[in-house]
């Protein structure tokens, strides 16, 4: 213990007589460890920490399977549901979930409230305990119990002030009073962030009824593998397509672990981004061990005096590696301390879709992992440099210079430099192909124009707009008076706005087409919109018209398609005049009377399906987002538009006002998010390659002084010179090129899912990739080329 502190007595000695040195080498080191320990704090909340639920391995989530569509993860049809329930054999439970907006009046301001109507079983399924009161029961499910809610704490202390006697305290939710019966934690229960909870009443309609939008949650059953449950569930699946051939043909079943349902695409993106840090920290540690080889040469004769006084080579090894430790110790605190920032900082443009978002933070498990990887680093860049300056020889050692450096050195330098080179290739290369992939989805046609649009959420409680005629009535009025407004153009409504969450669908018959066989009817989107809102969304009409003020309830109906399903089902002729009918609840016939544009509804990386666009009141939604474009700046007609809904009702409330750039650019967040941070990891990854080489560079050309002394008292030219020290930079960086470009050929691949538009070997990428990493290792070679062009050689021959 006593030679162990005598040891890092030492080292802080050496390293504060070094403090360019210690100084270059915390900075790589931090910079290193600090992304690391940031990215961790992601995988950790994301990837690693258990879910907030007992047993949660055993939690799986169970979608429809669209096999004609492939869409692996179609929301559930209640009729399947109580059928699923009832045979299966794998599951100790299952539940069924349907997520609302909901108004909350009565209680303030009225505002939005995230609910979600869910089977009873859910809670004993996740195993959730109430905070307060209870949780939701058989017997609240029943029909004609009383109204309940469940809501959930954080929304119990910020409405509700942490009300003690909040249990039994009635609130106004659609108009309705619903009674607390319970509080629960957010994080224990399911969709995580959800608001309220209210018991869905299973009734015997659910057997017949044709139309799909549940989620379904389960626990597997006691020694039941997610294999055997997916086995049974597909002969259930089978079962189902003979018994409802009308609804199940085509459709199968498919089960997914919840964590994985959780993570998403988002695990891939974060596996790819620990991989980047990863490569910046090794880049660092061979940056490093580059200083600490070069430091290794200067200290030859201290290195072997002390071997000569007796101290053996084990010794020598733990002094050596005692201050790589110290180096690395105290970087890693640095790192941690950078990680409270930069985690700050991801967590301002992450996806606001990470599970958990609210919880992730730097925590013991963090530090633990960065301590680790300090320690780790320490022994990685450090243990080489030990072992190379401790095997000396004695007498040859005493006789060298203090500057000279062996030809073994010298090649562990070039080696480290070109392993850098071509881990800083690979990250460039990764960054180049999502820069790439970012600017092809940037300039995605969405469809629409953008530009000047306002969007706000208007949902109409069934207590006071139960009739159709009054939702389509109201809507109508709230569009006009919007559209009076001084500095609006034009404004509409639509019933799931473009790249805003999901959507509905449904199959159709062209009517004057054979009847396709059950499953093999084609499907679309179905939305319903305003008159105007074509207009105001900026969507072209291609052929025909779109809708006027006499396509009303009293007339036949009307739709209009898009462009898509024109060209699909009436390639050669013109699709106006034609009529299709579909199931929604009853037969609805209708006139295909206009057809417009493609509109990117998914997603900007998503391909066009068939759209339906039925005329809301021939087609009415109690729930709409009503669009407004103006002139300029459409945030500041908001408290305007504002008002105009309190002149027609002061306890509705509006949610997500947005403008659709907004909402255009949270869709690009997730490939944004990607992007920019291995852009940033590359860019750090880069100047440490670029210091890097230069330092070798400078060192190897002062310790050639006197050869090149020599060369040019011989006639040699400064040009030479200068091309000779200039070309082994580029050696070294055309070598970690070759090595680096086989790498990033294997490990691209890995980024295949996170592409757009794009492959993985893009030539255009490499192309200018690679010259210009030959360029910066160029430029990085130029300083200490200049300086070798002014040698005096009567100087250099007196050199040492």
């Amino acid at each position: 213990m006593n030679d162990l502190l005598q040891d890092f007595r030492y080292g802080i000695r050496t390293l504060i007589k070094n403090p360019g040195f210690a100084a270059i080498a915390l900075l790589a080191l931090a910079l290193g460890i600090g992304a690391n320990t940031a990215i961790f704090t992601l995988v950790n909340a994301v990837l690693i920490q258990e879910l907030p639920f007992d047993d949660p391995d055993n939690l799986v989530v169970v979608w429809e399977h669209n096999r004609p569509r492939n869409q692996t993860q179609n929301v559930v049809g209640p009729a399947n549901y109580v059928r699923w329930e009832e045979r299966n054999h794998v599951f100790d439970d299952m539940a069924a979930i349907s997520y609302r907006d909901w108004n909350l009046t009565g209680d303030g301001e009225p505002i939005f409230v995230d609910v979600a109507v869910v089977t009873p079983s859910l809670f004993s399924i996740l195993r959730t305990e109430a905070l307060l009161g209870r949780t939701l029961t058989e017997e609240d499910a029943h029909p004609g119990a009383d109204d309940v809610v469940l809501i959930s704490r954080g929304f119990w202390q910020n409405q509700y002030g942490s009300d003690p006697e909040i249990l039994g305290r009635t609130v106004r939710l659609q108009g309705l009073p619903m009674i607390v019966v319970g509080v629960v934690p957010e994080h224990g229960a399911f969709p995580d962030g959800n608001q309220v909870w209210t018991p869905m009443v299973i009734t015997e309609e659910y057997r017949t009824f044709r139309g799909r939008y549940l989620q379904v949650i389960a626990r597997l059953a006691d020694g039941v593998s997610l294999g055997e449950a997916q086995a049974e569930m597909d002969t259930i699946g089978a079962q189902l397509e003979t018994e409802l051939a009308d609804l199940d043909t085509g459709w199968g079943v498919n089960i997914v672990p919840l964590r994985e349902q959780l993570t998403g695409e988002l695990r891939s993106a974060l596996l790819v981004l620990s991989g980047a840090v990863g490569f910046v920290l090794l880049i660092a540690c061979a940056n490093v061990a580059s200083l600490l080889l070069a430091r290794a040469s200067g200290r030859k004769r201290e290195i072997s005096i002390r071997g000569a006084l007796g101290a053996g080579r084990g010794r020598l090894i733990r002094q050596m590696l005692t201050e790589s430790l110290l180096l690395s110790i105290t970087a890693g605190a640095l790192g941690a301390a950078l990680a409270y920032w930069v985690v700050d900082l991801l967590l301002a443009i992450a996806p606001a879709e990470i599970p958990g978002f609210a919880a992730i933070h730097v925590n013991s498990k963090v530090l633990i992992f960065t301590m680790l990887v300090s320690v780790g680093t320490g022994l990685m860049f450090g243990l080489f440099p030990a072992l190379a300056s401790s095997g000396t020889h004695l007498v040859e050692d005493l006789k060298e210079g203090s500057r000279s450096a062996g030809p073994a050195s010298h090649r562990a330098g070039n080696m480290l430099v070109v392993g850098e080179v071509a881990l800083v290739l690979v990250l460039l290369i990764g960054a180049g192909l999502l820069g790439r992939s970012f600017l092809h989805l940037t300039g995605v046609d969405p469809g629409f124009r953008p530009e000047n649009v306002l969007t706000m959420d208007l949902s109409l409680p069934g207590a006071s707009y139960g009739e159709e005629e009054q939702q389509a009535a109201f809507f109508e009025r709230v569009i006009e008076l919007f559209a009076a407004l001084p500095g609006v153009e034009s404004a509409g409504a639509i019933s799931f706005l473009p790249l805003d969450g999901p959507g509905a669908g449904t199959s159709f018959i062209v009517d004057d087409r054979p009847e396709p066989a059950d499953g093999e009817r084609p499907v679309a989107d179905v939305r319903s919109v305003t008159r105007d809102y074509f207009r105001t969304m900026g969507i072209p009409l291609l052929r025909g018209r779109v809708f006027e003020t006499n396509d009303s309830p009293d007339n036949p109906h009307k739709v209009v398609i898009n462009d898509t399903m024109a060209r699909t089902f009436w390639p050669d002729e013109n699709p106006t005049g034609k009529t299709i009918h579909m199931s929604w609840g009853e037969i609805l016939f209708a006139e295909v009377v206009g057809v417009v544009g493609d509109v990117k509804h998914g997603g900007l990386d998503t391909t066009a399906r068939s759209k339906l666009y039925w005329h809301h009141p021939q087609f009415v939604y109690s729930f709409m987002t009503v669009v407004v474009h103006t002139e300029g700046d459409p945030r500041v007609l908001i408290p305007s538009l504002k008002a105009r809904i309190a002149e027609l009702d002061p306890d509705l409330p509006i949610s997500s006002i947005e403008t659709m750039d907004q909402i255009v650019s949270e869709s690009l967040r997730q490939p944004r998010f990607v992007t920019l941070l291995l852009s940033i990891f590359a860019g750090v990854a880069l100047v440490l390659v670029s210091i890097g080489l230069f330092g070798l560079v400078s060192y190897s050309t002062a310790q050639r002084t006197r050869e090149i002394g020599v060369r040019v008292a011989l006639g040699a030219t400064r040009a030479g010179m200068f091309r000779m020290v200039v070309g082994q930079g580029l050696i070294l960086a055309v070598a970690g090129v070759g090595v680096g470009l086989i790498g990033a050929v294997l490990l691209t691949r890995f980024l295949e899912s996170l592409l757009f538009n794009i492959t993985t070997t893009d030539p255009a990428t490499f192309a200018v990739i690679v010259p210009a990493l030959l360029a910066i290792a160029g430029l990085a070679s130029y300083l200490p080329a200049r300086k070798a062009m002014t040698v005096d050689p009567m100087e250099a021959l007196r050199y040492e």
